[in-house]
């Protein structure tokens, strides 16, 4: 078996230990994960889940892995320092600057960069959406980060219409959405 499919394992055991309770098993499972599978999409499992799970501390550190790992594109280093600084948001533990730093250094033209001038205030909806060029997928993402500008301005019932608005794209492949299912259930908010 290569070793990319082994972590991709320890990414669902890891899961399945959070599942249980097993918090020193969980952690030990994502670490296996994201050191046998070195890729982006092993990472992003892991943190969307623990995003998901509004597990602050360990996204800390699953995070700032992948922050360090040379081997990471830069648009995912974006999108998971997003999903980290929503979650910080969401918790209210904002003891870590390095999200935010991530999202000043993105000044590029690929549509990452344009997401995460919108998340940081720094670009409007309509800027942000006129740049998404009709996309579902970015629209679906855009919907998603919008809902934590509304949580973060205590908009709660506007914040649980946008997540319903990303899950009911169908985009059920997408991290993002992932996300929103998990929230909305945690919240009861599911329909």
């Amino acid at each position: 078996i290569p070793l990319d499919m082994v972590g991709r394992l320890h990414l669902v055991e890891g899961e399945l230990n959070h599942r249980l309770g097993m918090k020193k098993d969980e952690m030990e499972s994502f670490k296996m994960a994201v050191t046998l599978s070195k890729d982006a999409p092993t990472y992003a499992g892991v943190l969307s889940f623990l995003g998901a799970a509004k597990d602050i501390e360990s996204m800390k550190e699953i995070f700032h892995l992948a922050y360090t790992d040379s081997g990471i594109e830069k648009k995912w280093k974006i999108y998971f320092s997003m999903w980290y600084l929503a979650l910080q948001k969401m918790t209210g533990v904002a003891d870590d600057p390095t999200p935010l730093q991530v999202l000043d250094m993105a000044k590029g033209s690929e549509w990452t960069d344009t997401l995460a001038a919108f998340y940081a205030g720094k670009l409007s909806f309509a800027e942000a959406k006129k740049s998404a060029k009709g996309n579902q997928g970015t629209l679906v993402e855009l919907e998603f980060f919008t809902a934590f500008r509304l949580y973060e301005d205590g908009k709660k019932p506007e914040f649980t219409r946008a997540l319903e608005d990303s899950l009911d794209s169908g985009y059920y492949s997408f991290y993002e959405v992932a996300m929103a299912l998990e929230f909305l259930a945690d919240m009861g908010a599911l329909k």
